[in-house]
């Protein structure tokens, strides 16, 4: 899986050849983990998601699939309100 993570961040070609790998773990540690764990996939615009989440707190850990323009939408939504309200304070302490 790292060498396919590698390989994504390689842009501008067609084909993408590893002449050499080698990938090693030093001073690595064991952690524990909790069960159960659900792996889930799934497609959103023609695209694949991968994911995990704990089936006891319910945290995600992945690359979700996300609408950036409600994500947009929403944040700038959120910038006219606090411009509105430090205008409105501003103009109040005249």
């Amino acid at each position: 899986s790292t060498s396919d993570l590698f390989r994504d961040t390689v842009t501008g070609y067609m084909s993408v050849s590893e002449e050499n790998s080698s990938i090693s773990l030093n001073n690595s540690r064991a952690k524990y983990a909790l069960l159960p764990v659900w792996f889930l996939n799934t497609t959103w615009n023609g695209k694949n998601f991968a994911f995990a989440m704990n089936g006891q707190t319910g945290r995600l850990v992945g690359d979700l699939p996300a609408d950036t323009r409600k994500f947009w939408g929403l944040e700038i939504l959120i910038t006219i309100v606090i411009a509105a309200i430090v205008l409105l304070v501003m103009w109040l302490l005249r």
